[in-house]
């Protein structure tokens, strides 16, 4: 037999001993190195920074709170059901009824007299909303422009007056509908004459030159294209509104695109008023008509330039260095040229 000599062990200071050498030992410098924070060029840091946009940054932290999601456990997310969520939303809405802690008796009262007003208001206002819901759902299934909802609407107000002005009233509409109804039809009622407004077919008739039967026919295809022609004629006049609406708003912006480009060669504080007026922009085409858009846009910027005129002054009498444009504050949102902010404004509102 081969007798194995088993060494001893050696001891965990012997080891540490051993594993601390100095060729294992890195270089004070490789140390120094490590603990520092790496030394990166202050340009590249800066235009790295600069390509990092608002959207990048957004897109990342989505993606951190998705992460942060999928580690939730199974378990967890099953023990959040749909009742539990719906008790805090209980307990949340009445933490805003909450009394809280230290009121007088007074001003007790009245907290909890206006939580009940506030609670009873916004009960009326959920009914309210509700049946203003099925009113617009009501005149839609009816098929009725709104005119003719409420000219229905009206007659049957009057129809169950008891004013005989309304009664009138109510009868003469309903004899119209009768009319109306009866010509629609081609269908002769008592008291309604299909012939009426026709005195070249009513004559052909009596000549016995021409069926009334077939008069009437003739009447309805008169009135049938009559109402074409009518309905035509309407949509032509409203393209031609909307024609001319346009041409008067291209030549208002026409007028207000040449005024700043007189603005922005003219004015040294010109790129400083941008930002202002194009706030304004909106609110001038949704309060005055196009033809009044060069007006009011001419009228804002004196007003502005009327300002600036005086803080130009001020700065002429305490500083002696000139007087130079200061740089526009518009965020990345708005556009870069006065130019483009108006008319965005103007044609965008």
């Amino acid at each position: 037999m081969t007798k194995t000599t088993e060494q001893p062990e050696s001891s965990p200071a012997e080891e540490i001993k051993e594993s601390v050498t100095p060729e294992s030992q890195p270089a004070e410098k490789s140390v120094t190195e490590d603990s520092q924070p790496p030394v990166t060029d202050e340009k590249t840091d800066s235009s790295t920074e600069k390509d990092e946009t608002a959207v990048e940054a957004i897109k990342k932290a989505l993606s951190e709170d998705e992460s942060e999601e999928e580690k939730i456990p199974d378990e967890v997310a099953e023990d959040v059901k749909p009742e539990s969520r719906s008790e805090v939303e209980d307990e949340a809405d009445d933490d805003i009824y909450s009394e809280p802690a230290g009121l007088k008796p007074k001003a007790q009262e009245r907290f909890r007299n206006l939580v009940e007003d506030n609670k009873s208001k916004s009960v009326q206002l959920g009914e309210a909303q509700g049946a203003l819901k099925e009113i617009h759902k009501t005149v839609q299934d009816s098929n009725m422009t709104p005119e003719e909802f409420g000219y229905l609407i009206d007659y049957g107000r009057t129809a169950v007056s008891k004013d005989p002005k309304e009664l009138e009233y109510a009868l003469q509409t309903a004899q119209n509908e009768i009319i109306r109804i009866s010509q629609l039809l081609g269908k002769e009622v008592p008291g309604v004459d299909l012939l009426e407004g026709h005195p070249e077919l009513q004559k052909r008739v009596d000549d016995y030159e021409l069926s009334r039967e077939d008069a009437l026919r003739i009447a309805k295809s008169e009135r049938e294209l009559a109402s074409y022609k009518q309905a035509q004629n309407a949509q032509q006049e409203q393209q031609q509104t909307t024609s001319n609406q346009k041409n008067i708003e291209q030549q208002s912006l026409d007028q207000v695109r040449a005024y700043m480009g007189k603005m922005k060669s003219t004015d040294i504080n010109f790129s400083a008023k941008e930002a202002k007026l194009v706030e304004q922009a909106a609110k001038v085409r949704e309060n005055y008509p196009p033809e009044q858009w060069p007006t009011v846009i001419r009228d804002l910027y004196e007003t502005m330039g009327f300002d600036t005129s005086a803080q130009k002054q001020n700065l002429k009498t305490s500083a002696p260095t000139p007087i130079q444009s200061t740089t526009s504050t518009v965020g990345s949102q708005v556009p870069k040229t006065m130019q483009e902010a108006v008319m965005l404004g103007l044609e965008n509102a």
